[in-house]
């Protein structure tokens, strides 16, 4: 071998052990992130234990509320000194669809690690949107997504992990105004796959929620926040929620 290839083959292991070195940084980096924008970095010493967190997963169709409740939802426990973070399976359909695998492995790793260090983790879509959207975009059936999930780690991920669902649901049949008459009708399929995994609950896809609350969402109308969150203190999801005591000095 010359000195010229060896050199070449020394460049490309660095490379390739830099390159797992950056990935690895990348991900413990977006999982501070989202701690910093949940407003919940709360440092912890090598010998300090939390009690573990769970997931509180928000599901519906797009522009149903979904997000600003799940926002409300950790602003509530960060008020009552809860260790709370958001976190949103993101991007746009054409990505899920093209990289389903590697998404939700990464989702569902960082849900795990969150929920390890003791974070209640308020979800901005989880397992059903999988069901729910991939099926109809990608022509899947239940069972095949099943498939897809465990190949991404679902099981591993969701292992001892009490889980909590919220669905927002419409009740007057419209909401697609402004929508395509393409849009609205995958819209309404997505809304036919929500309802059969509803339906099979707690025996079907569901099974792995403790708990589902189903709030009933006037189209026109906007949710009651107050209510939802009423409702879940009442459901002792989130343990004593009492304000955190505030000193001045």
């Amino acid at each position: 071998m010359s000195l010229v290839d060896w050199l070449v083959d020394v460049l490309l292991i660095a490379a390739v052990i830099w390159g797992i070195i950056s990935l690895y940084r990348l991900e413990k980096k977006e999982i501070r992130v989202l701690r910093f924008k949940a407003g919940n970095e709360i440092p912890l010493s090598e010998n300090e234990e939390r009690k573990r967190g769970f997931i509180l997963a928000i599901e519906g169709l797009d522009g149903v509320g979904k997000t600003p409740l799940a926002h409300y939802i950790v602003s509530r426990l960060t008020e009552a000194g809860k260790p709370a973070v958001y976190l949103k399976m993101g991007g746009d359909l054409a990505d899920w669809n093209g990289r389903f695998v590697d998404m939700w492995t990464r989702f569902l790793g960082w849900a795990r690690e969150l929920v390890d260090l003791g974070f209640i983790v308020v979800c901005d879509r989880f397992i059903p949107s999988a069901y729910a959207y991939q099926s109809v975009s990608l022509g899947l059936s239940f069972d095949e997504i099943k498939k897809l999930l465990e190949i991404a780690g679902e099981n591993e991920a969701l292992a001892g992990v009490s889980c909590k669902l919220i669905f927002l649901d419409r009740v007057n049949g419209s909401g697609f105004e402004g929508k395509s008459e393409e849009e609205a009708r995958f819209l309404r399929k997505v809304e036919a796959c929500y309802r059969q995994l509803l339906s099979a609950h707690p025996d079907g896809v569901m099974k792995n929620f403790d708990d589902v609350l189903v709030v009933k969402k006037i189209d026109t109308g906007d949710l009651n926040f107050d209510g939802i969150w009423r409702e879940i203190v009442t459901r002792n999801w989130v343990g004593d929620v009492s304000p955190t005591p505030q000193f001045k000095f």
